[in-house]
């Protein structure tokens, strides 16, 4: 069976947000101060080797955020009872709310919807990763992965009772 990464279709290069008539940048409800944040042993292989593809491309790495964390786990809640791909964040987004949920100067997100881990969840993390790395430049995913703006990165990895991997990575750059 194939499985499909699906990206959100805003702009050209995947799910992609900035803020509108100034709005936004503000550092969420923090009030501008982010800190770093704390990652299970699974967000913390997923940010390893986000780190890892952006080392290769001569990126600076991203640090985990618990504020983007707590965003990218409901995201990656709502894709899983709903099936809909970027439904949870283009609702923040069009609400202005996104804003004021840990993303600062910019927002994007990957999802990948339903992956079976076969009891590996960083193996399957592993080839979602590389899925959407393969898609290249110019696929929303890569580009979003390898933004040299995105700074700080949200992980939220959902298992459902079947043990499918429910994957969401959300991404935005430093807050003032």
């Amino acid at each position: 069976m194939r499985y499909f990464v699906l990206a959100c279709a805003l702009g050209a290069t995947g799910c992609l947000l900035t803020p509108q008539n100034g709005g936004g940048g503000g550092g969420g409800t923090g009030g501008g101060t982010i800190t770093p944040g704390s990652a299970d042993e699974h967000q913390q292989h997923n940010l390893d080797t986000l780190n890892m593809y952006r080392a290769q491309a001569g990126v600076a790495p991203l640090v985990i955020d618990d504020q983007l964390n707590a965003f990218s786990t409901a995201a990656a809640m709502d894709l899983e009872s709903s099936g809909q791909a970027h439904r949870y964040f283009m609702q923040a987004g069009q609400s202005g709310a996104l804003w004021q949920q840990g993303f600062c100067s910019s927002a994007a997100e990957n999802e990948a919807p339903g992956w079976p881990t076969h009891g590996d969840v960083d193996a399957t993390v592993d080839a979602i990763l590389k899925a959407m790395m393969d898609e290249g430049p110019g696929g929303g995913h890569h580009d979003n992965i390898l933004a040299a703006s995105s700074t700080r990165v949200g992980i939220g990895l959902v298992v459902d009772a079947q043990g499918a991997l429910w994957f969401t990575n959300d991404f935005s750059g430093r807050c003032q």
